[in-house]
């Protein structure tokens, strides 16, 4: 029986994940690491190797068993990035096939089989990408909208709201937990605290901002005005961009898939949802559950880069782990 596995890996900006499967589609290993993105954090590259590594240990392989490895990175987005993406995945011993991508290719590959449609990714960061009936791969960046919808955009989109004075005594719950998450007593402190008044340039901790989205749009649900506001504007935007990429399909319908802390929230499937009904009069867009996960994308991805046939048991085998299905978050 052949020893040969396949590798995974669904590369973030905020956390890495890699999964080695067999042949035959068995979940061998799992394993979560840190960022991806090279190109702005030196650790990426251990990150990822560590975790190949690690992965491979798990499945009680060698590096000499891999016989292909996809990997889907945020950031690469065009022929200069594919330098440090490729040097992500070079570990001395790993010789095998490798594919390297952006992320959304292989959460669409996860999320819709490769299928035509359109996944949504709101998280850490968002991308709004389409395969359409004629094959054609093409992200709303490819026509020039990006639509502020991340973790970080929808808390900055509340925080400014109460800087500027919008806010209402419906609104003092969620002031409380924001003056918390910052620990700092007053709103004075607080706008002190963002100004950078004649500094130029300076480094935002993003995910420390970014963890205000949950509060945000679990306030949302509760109908605090500035979080709906906040969640709505976002919602606003990705629904344009989904009906931008939606305008390239021949078809009258268009699955649509929901990828991401931020668009699997509650508030904003709702409001995204609701909004490509009511605005979609020409084409019919219907959210539909992911099949996979990012990282099983990049593995499926992987078997068939080894023309391995993906049966129905190999989707049985893959499904039985944990790690195989998106969860709510």
């Amino acid at each position: 029986m052949t020893q040969e596995i396949v590798i995974g890996i669904d590369g973030g900006g905020t956390s890495t994940r890699v999964m080695a499967a067999d042949l035959t589609g068995n979940i061998l290993g799992y394993v979560e690491s840190g960022t991806a993105r090279l190109d702005k954090h030196q650790d990426a590259l251990q990150n990822v190797q560590g975790a190949i590594a690690d992965v491979v240990l798990a499945s009680q392989r060698t590096f000499a068993d891999v016989a292909c490895i996809v990997a889907g990175i945020a950031g690469l987005n065009c022929e200069n990035d594919k330098a440090w993406a490729r040097s992500l995945t070079q570990l001395p011993g790993v010789e095998c096939r490798r594919r390297h991508v952006n992320d959304a290719v292989i959460a669409h590959a996860g999320a819709l089989q490769s299928n035509p449609g359109i996944i949504v990714i709101s998280g850490t960061g968002s991308v709004v990408y389409g395969v359409t009936d004629a094959r054609r791969h093409i992200r709303n960046y490819d026509m020039q909208h990006y639509a502020n919808s991340g973790a970080r955009h929808i808390a900055y989109a509340a925080i400014f709201q109460i800087l500027a004075g919008e806010n209402t005594p419906a609104d003092e719950p969620l002031i409380a937990q924001v003056l918390d998450h910052w620990q700092v007593p007053t709103l004075d402190m607080l706008r002190d605290m963002l100004t950078y008044e004649n500094t130029g340039a300076h480094e935002v901790d993003w995910a420390h901002v970014g963890q205000l989205a949950p509060i945000i749009t679990e306030a949302a649900m509760k109908g605090v005005p500035i979080a709906k506001r906040a969640c709505d504007r976002a919602a606003d935007e990705l629904s344009v961009g989904i009906r931008l990429i939606g305008s390239h399909f021949g078809t009258a319908s268009v699955d649509v898939a929901f990828i991401g802390s931020v668009i699997r929230s509650r508030y904003m499937r709702l409001a995204t949802g609701a909004r490509l009904q009511i605005q979609s009069a020409n084409k019919s867009y219907h959210v539909v559950e992911s099949v996979f996960s990012s990282q099983v994308g990049a593995v499926l991805l992987a078997l068939e880069e080894l023309d391995i046939p993906l049966t129905e048991n190999v989707m049985t085998n893959i499904r039985r782990h944990p790690k195989s299905i998106l969860l709510d978050e």
